[in-house]
């Protein structure tokens, strides 16, 4: 499920079972800083997420992201 204020634009899936694998692509609008990434998964999984940041601005972008149990991952 796409995270707040997020549309989700697409979501493939590929495989079954044990051996699926998904993809889900969501945007939104944000200020300039920090934002919040976050969303839910329907069902367990083995790991989570990534995030990208583009900026029509020509500033060099620094990207990394802080995972924590049973939270949002942070890109800042």
């Amino acid at each position: 499920e796409p995270g707040a204020d997020y549309t989700e634009r697409a979501e493939v899936h590929a495989g079954s079972g044990g051996n699926a694998s998904s993809a889900a692509i969501m945007d939104r609008e944000a200020p300039a800083g920090t934002v919040v990434v976050d969303g839910q998964f329907s069902g367990d999984v083995d790991w989570a997420m990534i995030a990208v940041v583009i900026r029509s601005q020509g500033a060099v972008t620094k990207v990394g992201a802080t995972p924590a149990s049973d939270q949002p991952i942070t890109v800042d």
